[in-house]
């Protein structure tokens, strides 16, 4: 890659984060009830619990081996290469909260994508995920899988769930037993493959 080039994926990639930090900060200054979500509850703790618990994560190519998925189910597809990953003995963690990407005009949208044990994004839905802003929470592996066992007919993106679902019931100790950053899994996972 010729300097040029690198620079300008750099540049990308700071304009994504510079319009996360700034959906973030609006939604961390709103009161419950000016917060309205998809499936219309009224959460504003979500947002801030993305602030609390939530990590930049690094943009990266898409390893080798990895195709791309299908396109608009990011959360359908960061599933599936999580449970692949795990069979080959892999390291990695499912991740979910706001991206950017010149795919969507660096408009920060809700997104699902893998981090690995090293905080780097492993994201099979977008095309140009080097290019790319990663600011999610990561979570623990039990809680997804059991999640997954639960809804049987699919999987639905983990921040809505909370959010409509059971917005009432999660305090921070409750967070704490869903949630894993990447240096806690480095810790973990630190004689483990990765993908």
């Amino acid at each position: 890659m010729d300097p040029k080039e690198a620079q300008w994926i750099q540049q990308c990639i700071e304009l994504g984060h510079e319009s996360i930090q700034r959906v973030l900060a609006m939604n961390a200054s709103m009161k419950p009830s000016e917060l309205v979500l998809r499936r219309g509850g009224t959460e504003a703790s979500l947002y801030h619990k993305l602030i609390r618990y939530g990590v930049r994560s690094s943009a990266t190519e898409r390893p080798n081996g990895i195709g791309q998925g299908v396109a608009n189910e990011c959360f359908r597809n960061a599933l599936k290469l999580l449970m692949r990953s795990r069979k080959a003995g892999a390291i990695a963690h499912y991740a979910e909260g706001l991206a950017t990407s010149e795919t969507v005009g660096y408009l920060p949208i809700h997104h699902g994508w893998l981090v690995d044990e090293n905080g780097k994004v492993i994201d099979n839905t977008w095309s140009d995920p080097q290019r790319s802003s990663y600011f999610g929470i990561v979570f623990r592996d039990d809680f997804i899988f059991s999640r997954h066992r639960r809804l049987r007919r699919g999987w639905e993106p983990v921040l809505e769930f909370l959010a409509t679902d059971q917005p009432l019931k999660l305090d921070d100790a409750a967070w704490e037993k869903m949630v894993l950053g990447p240096k806690a899994s480095a810790q973990l996972h630190e004689n483990a493959p990765s993908l």
